[in-house]
């Protein structure tokens, strides 16, 4: 029966398959909140008898009741299992945490390749949230956690809420926008006003201007409420400050039982056979950083010397980036992208989007583009080194290969590229910025949106490691 929000009454059969009356014993087990409109014994007539049966929602967090059939020493169960969830209607003080975490399984070899395998194809998500309650609503709190800590609530995401007026009641139909949220085919909602004054309902069909209701709502709130996409979750870890004037900070750590299913969708950019990221806004104040290592493989047996081989001879940086989301649509790409990826499998593109060469000189197609001496002609370019992305003032953007470096006059340096701009000339003025272009996979198999206070906006951090076309 899945998840419960309120008392539901179930009408089931039972069919005699004999040609004259039969009698059934009847046993009932773990019936805590449930009734049925059978007695002890059942005699009934050839083919089927109808009856009821109630779940309440008074009982333990998890159903497991079973209603034994017997007959001539044979038992035939009926199981009734589900969870009773309670609503969780207090709003955080602050935006959510959401966590996805993913498993991927990565063999590297010895000359540093990978092999990488999804183990999860749907990554699990959970929530750390922070709750102000005060008077009535701390009260509210306390009462769901010591009476329901062990099992499911129904938990409204509220960093996906649309404010609308309020649905009369017997309302089957809610018209608003949905797109961006969690709204879904058999999924859950409430509409609310404050923690104690809301109304649940499920969801029958959804579609991008409004959702159609499996029931008619019971009553209506009355002016403006918000219409909040919900999640059923257990609480993880739970912790309460109690401070002056009957007011409690409650944090909340979530796990989502059943993880939302967002649609994937790769970057419509490619480049070279692998997706590009190209969303250069994330290197805004603390948005990139790198901690660079060279790769190493130890081989120690417990007995003899132990060996450090270098299969990579060049070094290798991960890095922790920041990817701030201002509007729904940049929050779906995000959520398209990293379910595309899934987790460490899928490598694609990203820029440094930092000056790595500073133009000397303006462009000329005949003889390449001159920047500022940085020392890779002398030492030549690793691998993972050889692709910039190159952007113009105008906008323009210009993926290139480095085929060369060459010295140049005074300290300059002369970069031969695979292709050349589209360009005779070009002054050093029209050049933005040129970064590096580098292939990477996610490193630690986790993303991490930080919900801002506002409404539809996120940062999304994730580390990436570089990895080998």
């Amino acid at each position: 029966m899945g998840l419960l929000t309120q008392t539901l009454t179930a009408e089931c059969f039972v069919w005699n398959a004999f040609f004259d009356v039969q009698s059934l014993a009847l046993k009932r087990k773990n019936y805590e909140g449930i009734t049925d409109t059978l007695g002890e014994e059942l005699v009934f007539a050839p083919l089927e008898h109808a009856f009821h049966i109630v779940i309440s929602m008074q009982g333990t967090p998890d159903v497991d009741g079973v209603l034994l059939f017997s007959v001539d020493g044979v038992s035939v169960p009926l199981a009734i299992t589900g969870s009773r969830g309670l609503v969780w209607g207090l709003a955080p003080e602050r935006g959510l945490a959401e966590t996805w975490e993913w498993l991927t399984h990565i063999v590297t070899g010895l000359d540093h390749s990978e092999e990488r395998r999804p183990l999860r194809d749907v990554p699990r998500v959970s929530y750390g949230a922070v709750y102000a309650a005060v008077g009535r609503e701390a009260a509210y709190a306390e009462s769901l956690v010591y009476s329901h800590r062990a099992g499911s609530f129904v938990l409204p995401l509220f960093e996906q809420t649309v404010r609308i007026p309020s649905p009369a009641a017997g309302s089957e139909r809610l018209a608003f926008d949905t797109s961006g949220g969690a709204w879904r085919d058999g999924g859950r909602g409430i509409l609310w006003r404050d923690a104690l004054t809301f109304e649940s309902f499920s969801v029958a069909s959804a579609s991008p201007d409004g959702l159609t209701l499996k029931k008619p709502l019971a009553r209506a709130l009355g002016g403006m409420c918000l219409a909040v996409p919900c999640a059923d979750a257990r609480i993880e870890a739970f912790d309460r400050t109690d401070e002056p004037a009957d007011a409690s900070a409650l944090r909340v750590q979530w796990s989502v039982s059943s993880p939302l299913i967002w649609a994937e969708r790769l970057p419509e950019s490619t480049y070279d056979g692998f997706p590009l990221l190209d969303m250069p806004t994330y290197v805004t104040g603390e948005g990139l950083s790198r901690d660079v290592s060279v790769p190493k493989v130890v081989l120690d047996n417990g007995l003899g010397p132990v060996r450090t081989l270098n299969p990579c001879p060049y070094a290798r940086a991960t890095w922790s980036v920041l990817v701030p989301c201002q509007t729904p649509e940049e929050i779906a790409a995000m959520r398209g992208a990293l379910m595309a990826w899934r987790g460490g499998c899928t490598a694609f593109w990203l820029s440094t989007g930092r000056h790595d060469f500073v133009p000397a000189g303006d462009y000329r197609q005949t003889v390449g583009l001159a920047v500022r001496r940085s020392g890779w002609a002398s030492s030549g370019l690793a691998p993972g080194r050889d692709r910039i992305r190159i952007e113009l003032a105008d906008g323009s953007v210009f993926l290139r290969r480095i085929v060369s470096v060459a010295a140049g006059p005074a300290a300059e340096e002369i970069l031969s590229l695979d292709e050349g701009l589209p360009f005779e000339s070009l002054p050093a003025a029209a050049f933005r910025v040129i970064s590096f272009l580098t292939l990477v996979r996610l490193a630690g198999d986790s993303a991490l949106f930080t919900w801002r206070y506002t409404q539809w906006a996120a940062d999304v951090t994730f580390s990436v490691v570089e990895v080998d076309a």
